[in-house]
C-alpha cells in the first residue's frame, strides 16, 4: 500500500517537473524511479 501511494505522489511530482522543469528532469525522474 505505501508503495502505490508513493508512486502516485512521484507520478503527480513528474507531472509538475514535465510542465515547470522541462524534458530533462522529466527523464532524470523515470531514470530515477526505474532504479529504484
Amino acid at each position: 500500500m505505501d508503495d502505490y501511494v508513493l508512486f502516485t505522489f512521484v507520478v503527480l511530482r513528474v507531472a509538475r517537473f514535465a510542465r515547470v522543469g522541462g524534458r530533462q528532469r522529466y527523464y532524470h525522474t523515470i531514470e530515477f524511479t526505474l532504479l529504484v
